[in-house]
């Protein structure tokens, strides 16, 4: 009976040595896994195949208006990471025009209007201003076009961020006093004589922003534009 109950002491402190050994190699694995130099939901999504506890955080449009009220050039990088929010993609359209140099303007239309801060996302627009002059930087502006007027926008930005620096208009443009010597500037704006009228939320880059960001990414990498 004796010998009976010691052998079966010494199987269970072999199997607890084992499940330790298992479980520290499966911790080792995990931390190795998520020890990655890209540590964006996209990547560690596919890479654990979608079982990562991120995976089960939604895409959020609101995480993209976020990035972009601060007019900084990561804005790009968390869309492309909530692209999935945006794949009511219904049109785009490229134009250019030319007056003191050339203006290249994107125009994503949006199937459905997306919401975010309270306010209807109905597309996204990018634009490069390139000077007629070698010598002058090509410069650089992206954002939404919302349903609404530009006050209305503004406050919904306000109660999202209590804490932020408030809106006052400025000659038809609601910005804050910060943007006139910000490197890149928010604003929003109503334009009368855009392919598609309306309210912009829409921040404009100084040339050293301009700059750093080389050219803006193509749309294809920002939505998903198959099944248009």
């Amino acid at each position: 009976m004796k010998n009976w109950l010691l052998g079966g002491l010494y199987l269970f402190v072999a199997l607890s040595s084992l499940s330790g050994v298992l479980f520290g190699g499966a911790a080792f694995f995990l931390y190795r896994f998520y020890d990655d130099r890209d540590p964006s939901r996209a990547v560690i999504c596919e890479k654990s195949g979608g079982t990562a506890p991120e995976c089960a955080m939604p895409e959020s449009a609101d995480k993209v208006l976020d990035a972009l009220i601060t007019c900084g050039i990561d804005f790009f990088d968390v869309l492309k990471e909530e692209k999935a929010v945006f794949l009511h993609v219904r049109k785009v359209f490229h134009v250019n025009s030319y007056g003191d140099g050339q203006h290249r303007e994107t125009n994503v239309i949006f199937r459905q209007p997306i919401e975010a801060y309270g306010l209807r996302l109905t597309g996204y627009t990018h634009s490069a201003s390139i000077p007629a002059f070698i010598w002058k930087p090509t410069r650089y502006s992206w954002g939404f076009q919302v349903t609404g007027l530009p006050e209305e926008a503004a406050r919904a930005i306000e109660m999202r961020h209590p804490q932020i620096e408030k809106f006052k208009e400025f000659f038809g443009a609601w910005i804050q006093e910060s943007a006139f010597t910000a490197p890149a500037s928010f604003s929003i704006v109503f334009h009368r004589n855009e392919p598609f009228p309306g309210t912009y939320l829409e921040c404009k880059a100084g040339e050293e922003v301009s700059a750093s960001l080389g050219k803006l990414p193509a749309v294809s990498s920002l939505f998903q534009l198959t099944g248009m």
